[in-house]
């Protein structure tokens, strides 16, 4: 266990002897993910088109929950590695949220709405979202912005034009979640909505002010029942689906792929990032 935070990690040298049909798989080389490093050649023949993932018990980086019930329960659909959610468009009103809440740090999470019914998908934060009376991210617990423009937060709308930007099918939402001064601020396609479409970090102009002291999940959502949405998700892994990110931009910490530069002191939601933030 890890002597600061209790968390379990792998041991670096495990005392091992290989012989016979052993075989130690790394994943490193992701043109030869069967090749055998036990020094046995006992290497693996690759069948069909497996994808590499940075994802590693050394780190493992946040997912969407499938165990999370929701208003009224849950009945979207979860695949890829619960990276893609598709909500459910005639019962409930769904939500994908991070397995990993935090409370301190910045971090840093791409969404990719792949496709929506009715114009209202949501993307944004939550800090209670066992409450099933109301759905998480545009509850009074939530700080979202959904595909026609509308910010959410404290319980309300706040109006078409209140984010200043829509986002339509295949649009990047970026999530920059700063909780160290409390605020979440959105991005479109690498764009930040500041006034003049740059990042600033000390004073930017579009950020929802958020409520202090509490454990925030990042997630996706469709609005109601009669709507549904398809989102797929990048918490660093650099995919998303099955598709590599095409840029390859890494946070100051070098752990974590996304498709768009991320603002200078963010992180990617994975055990090392909050560890080195949550336990600095």
């Amino acid at each position: 266990t890890d002597a600061t935070t209790g968390i379990w990690k792998p041991k670096t040298a495990p005392s091992v002897t290989y012989s016979g049909n052993s075989f130690f798989l790394k994943g490193e080389n992701s043109s030869a993910l069967g090749t055998d490093s036990s020094g046995l050649g006992n290497n693996f023949v690759i069948n069909g088109t497996p994808t590499q993932t940075v994802d590693t018990p050394s780190n493992v980086f946040a997912t969407l929950n499938p165990l999370y019930k929701g208003e009224s329960g849950n009945d979207a659909t979860f695949s890829n590695g619960n990276l893609k959610i598709v909500t459910n468009s005639t019962s409930q009103k769904n939500a994908g949220l991070s397995t990993f809440g935090i409370s301190s740090g910045k971090y840093y999470s791409e969404f990719k709405l792949i496709a929506e019914a009715s114009g209202e998908s949501t993307c944004g934060v939550t800090y209670n979202p066992e409450i099933t009376s109301q759905i998480p991210l545009i509850g009074n617990y939530g700080y979202a912005i959904a595909s026609n423009g509308t910010a959410f937060y404290g319980g309300s709308s706040h109006g078409v034009g209140a984010w200043s930007n829509t986002f339509t099918t295949n649009d990047i939402i970026g999530v920059a979640l700063d909780l160290d001064n409390n605020r979440v601020t959105f991005s479109k396609n690498g764009s930040w909505t500041d006034g003049s479409g740059n990042w600033d970090e000390t004073s930017p102009i579009a950020y929802l002010t958020l409520s202090a002291d509490q454990t925030y999940f990042i997630g996706v959502s469709d609005k109601s029942t009669s709507q549904s949405s398809t989102w797929e998700t990048n918490f660093g892994n650099g995919y998303f689906g099955t598709t590599a990110v095409a840029s390859a931009q890494n946070p100051d910490d070098g752990i974590g792929i996304f498709e768009y530069d991320v603002p200078t002191g963010y992180r990617a939601l994975c055990t090392k990032s909050i560890n080195a933030q949550e336990y600095s």
